[in-house]
């Protein structure tokens, strides 16, 4: 058995934040008062906490771990099951959405003049020209469109 100076050095910490980790609940009080800690006890109790916090050891407990990680664990269920009723959708998909979407407007836009002038005869070359310009900008906004998805959030 150690005392919590010499536990301290065994773990390569000092005495202060050998206490801190005391508190924390990080390492378990000494067995039968002073001087009364297993240093193997000690050691195996570091070592899980570091594991556990992966370098941080700022409030450390190993139910507050396992609490983090059943935390985590819904909230990993929770997105997929949105996911799954559609209430939320990954960006990826949502700009595949829009690529084809812009597609398809582009498209459109492009048979349009020839759908006028068909259905338009008497219309003047000028005029379906301006209609073509129109279109042109437009066509132009749609290819330059960049969506700015943290301005979006």
């Amino acid at each position: 058995m150690a005392t919590a100076k010499q536990a301290a050095a065994h773990i390569d910490i000092s005495e202060r934040r050998f206490r801190q980790l005391r508190q924390q609940g990080a390492v378990t009080g000494p067995k039968g008062g002073k001087g009364g800690y297993d240093l193997d006890e000690v050691r195996l109790q570091y070592i899980r906490a570091l594991r556990a916090s992966k370098g941080d050891l700022a409030g450390v407990t190993q139910s507050g771990v396992a609490d983090d990680i059943a935390a985590e664990k819904l909230k990993k269920l929770r997105i997929e099951n949105a996911r799954l009723t559609r209430e939320l959708v990954p960006v990826d998909v949502l700009e595949l959405y829009a690529r084809k979407l812009g597609s398809t407007v582009k498209d459109g836009l492009d048979a349009l003049v020839g759908n006028v002038k068909k259905r338009l005869p008497h219309l003047r070359s000028s005029e379906l020209q301006m209609i073509r310009q129109e279109i042109a900008k437009t066509s132009n906004a749609i290819a330059d469109f960049n969506p700015d998805h943290e301005r979006a959030i």
